[in-house]
């Protein structure tokens, strides 16, 4: 098959759970012999560092820049009930859609496939050239579901009434689009339900992220214990979920052990989040931000426990199927646990509230045979459910399905 794949930000080098959802497929379909052909845009943001060479016969690159910094012009333009939300629309750019047309003028495609809500305003162009073309929406979250849940715990009357008033056009646009596909490839079953209740007529299909699980390191003997967080530290959720954590958490766990460590790994955190963090923790030296990092193996093998404390999310977060292939016990939120359909106390530690996220950290900070029980049972969790071949098997046969 010919696919061409449309990603709002470089697929490649994989450094966060969408560019590691993206990265997977493409990368394992051009591995099964298709030509994979992907149009990527880079932005203030999410800069392009290189595409792999020597890339695979059956893979090519084309990129586009998007400025998707603030712009009152496009701002404006979001207000018609007809027009996308400015977060999507802000990534529909004149020289990306010249390099689509180009593409689609070159060679016809079995494929098309769009890498979450950002690329969906490319599929005028898709249809106008080629309407015959297999258009399928990749599904990494609902994006209103994460807007709305940020609203529920934003700081400040402003900032909920904004965050509220994005879930609602979000939600708008994204039961729209779900009509306008025929195929939608969610990466969870709860996103996958939501889809098939906006569109019965459409196909929706879960396809997962898979991960392969490595053998885990024993735990070092005679260190203190470390919780280790790993994720963009750019992304709002997740600065909004170490926030919580940090003030609800930290200190009544600091007190109750207080050779505990906080280890954070992730890309461009903010002065002003480092500034909170260490002032939170009164500048004692027991939080770690080591920024973005070149390897997660070494990472997810120097801590105790991998902490999850998100308050809004939707899709499914990679970073815990990581962690648990690493053999890591996990304490997560609901949120930060929504879309794998894991269990409390056998898999995993769920914790809401502050006391709850407190004791499930004690409880397996104190038992050592507790957290291998629960290391065994997440291996053989994402072993059953998570075979990366098996899922790119799976996409294959739902592609060719009429």
């Amino acid at each position: 098959m010919r696919i061409l794949f449309l990603t709002p930000k470089p697929p490649y080098p994989p450094v966060d759970g969408s560019s590691l959802a993206s990265w997977q497929m493409i990368e394992g379909l051009a591995a099964r012999g298709h030509d994979v052909a992907v149009l990527y845009l880079t932005t203030p943001k999410h800069r392009d560092t290189g595409m792999p060479r020597p890339p695979r016969p059956s893979l090519s690159f084309t990129r586009a820049y998007a400025d998707t910094s603030f712009s009152l012009v496009r701002l404006a333009g979001t207000w018609h009930p007809a027009a996308p939300p400015y977060l999507v629309r802000r990534f529909h750019v004149e020289e990306a859609r010249r390099q689509l047309a180009a593409l689609l003028e070159a060679q016809p495609y079995d494929v098309i496939q769009f890498e979450g809500l950002m690329m969906v305003p490319y599929l005028s162009e898709v249809r106008r050239l080629q309407p015959k073309a297999q258009a399928v929406y990749r599904a990494h979250n609902t994006e209103y579901r994460i807007w709305r849940s940020l609203a529920a715990h934003a700081p400040s009357l402003p900032q909920r009434l904004l965050y509220r008033l994005q879930a609602r056009q979000l939600e708008r646009y994204e039961r729209h689009i779900a009509r306008a596909f025929p195929l939608i490839v969610p990466i969870s079953d709860d996103d996958a339900a939501l889809f098939r209740g906006w569109s019965p007529s459409s196909r929706v299909v879960t396809i997962p992220y898979g991960v392969v699980p490595v053998s885990p390191l024993p735990p070092a003997a005679g260190g203190p214990p470390v919780l280790l967080f790993l994720g963009a530290l750019d992304w709002r959720p997740n600065v909004q979920g170490l926030l919580w954590f940090i003030r609800e958490v930290w200190p009544s766990l600091h007190q109750a052990f207080p050779a505990v460590r906080l280890r954070l790994a992730g890309r461009a955190p903010s002065p002003s989040f480092l500034h909170q963090l260490q002032a939170l923790s009164h500048h004692d030296g027991s939080i770690e931000v080591l920024g973005e990092i070149a390897e997660t193996t070494p990472f997810y093998r120097s801590g105790s426990l991998f902490l999850v404390p998100l308050l809004a999310g939707s899709g499914i977060r990679i970073k815990i199927l990581e962690a648990m292939a690493h053999g890591l016990p996990v304490v997560s939120t609901s949120a930060g646990a929504a879309g794998l359909p894991v269990t409390h106390g056998k898999n995993i530690f769920i914790a809401d509230r502050p006391e709850e996220m407190i004791s499930a950290i004690r409880t397996l900070l104190h038992s050592p045979s507790l957290q291998k029980e629960i290391q065994e049972n997440a291996l053989t969790f994402v072993r059953e459910r998570y075979n990366p071949k098996e899922l790119i098997t799976h996409l294959e046969k739902v592609y060719s399905t009429p």
